[in-house]
């Protein structure tokens, strides 16, 4: 009887210890895909902000541009009239 109560017990530890080891690898896989989230997250966040720095600038320099044009557009609308006028 002793013999397989050891017997007994000595399954049930083993099994124990299985499922304590199929826990940690469980928790390690878990902790690499959070390390793994965590730095795509940072990385992600970097590479859009210089997006957004690149598209602050263009849309400045746009701005840029369309008020040139419009000014040149304006002097060119200004001179004619004053050559209308003169003529």
């Amino acid at each position: 009887m002793t013999s397989l109560r050891e017997a007994s017990n000595v399954e049930e530890i083993q099994k124990d210890w299985e499922n304590r080891e199929f826990a940690e690898v469980v928790k390690l896989n878990i902790l690499q895909v959070v390390q793994f989230l965590n730095n795509f997250d940072t990385s992600a966040r970097c590479k859009l902000s210089r997006v957004n720095e690149k598209l602050h600038t263009l849309e400045r320099l746009l701005e840029f541009c369309e008020s040139s044009v419009r000014s040149s557009h304006l002097e060119s609308v200004e001179s004619s009239s004053k050559k209308q006028n003169e003529d």
